[in-house]
Order: structure tokens, then C-alpha cells, then sequence
């Protein structure tokens, strides 16, 4: 049974990790590179990404449970098979850049190595 305090803490980790990379790291470039306003968050937004990083938390922790395998390993497998592939499509078809591609990626694999950890010392 996936532990749901794990998922709740794998959440709030996530999305601390999000607004140091695109916050404070990489801000200028992501700007830049994704032609974003610099304007102040909005809530509802906020919320809704907050939400979506619950359900993938628990998704990742639920494979993580009953497939038995190494979590590391695991989560590289679905980042590879599932993000990254998906991810490459705004570059094929709606002409955003590649080095917005390789931010993001970058960005979405550490967070699942970091989401590995954290829900398999709950495992």
C-alpha cells in the first residue's frame, strides 16, 4: 500500500526543487528560452501544478511498490519511455526550442531521481 505521507512529502520536495530550478537557477534562460512574462503566480495555477505533483508522486511510488525494482532504475525507465519522449514533440511540431527541451528534461529527471529516493526510504 502506498504510504501517502510519502507522496505528500515528495510533493512539497518536488515542488520546492521546481521553483529553485525555474525560480532562482534558471530563471533568466527559462524566460528567455519559453518567452514566459515575468509576472507574479497565479494561484488557481499554483494549486492545480501542486495537485498534478500528488497524483504523480503517487503514480511513481505505487510503481515503485508493486514492481519490486530498483526505484532508481525504475524512474529513469519512465522518464526516458514517458517524458522525454513525449517532450521532444514541441520541438518537432510547435518550433520551441531545443535547449528549452534539454531545461526541461534535465529538470524532470533529477526531480524523478530525487522522488526515487525520498518514496523508496518510505518502501
Amino acid at each position: 500500500m502506498v504510504n501517502y505521507l510519502s507522496v505528500l512529502v515528495t510533493a512539497i520536495v518536488m515542488n520546492l526543487f521546481a521553483m529553485l530550478w525555474y525560480g532562482k537557477v534558471f530563471f533568466k534562460i527559462w524566460m528567455k528560452l519559453s518567452n514566459v512574462k515575468n509576472e507574479k503566480p497565479v494561484p488557481w495555477k499554483m494549486a492545480v501544478g501542486f495537485v498534478s505533483l500528488l497524483v504523480w508522486a503517487y503514480v511513481l511510488a505505487w510503481l515503485i511498490e508493486v514492481t519490486s525494482v530498483n526505484a532508481y532504475g525504475l524512474a529513469f525507465m519512465v522518464w526516458i519511455g514517458f517524458i522525454a519522449t513525449n517532450n521532444l514533440n514541441p520541438v518537432l511540431w510547435k518550433n520551441s526550442p531545443f535547449k528549452l527541451y534539454i531545461l526541461d528534461n534535465a529538470h524532470n529527471l533529477i526531480g524523478f531521481f530525487i522522488a526515487a529516493g525520498i518514496l523508496s526510504w518510505w518502501i
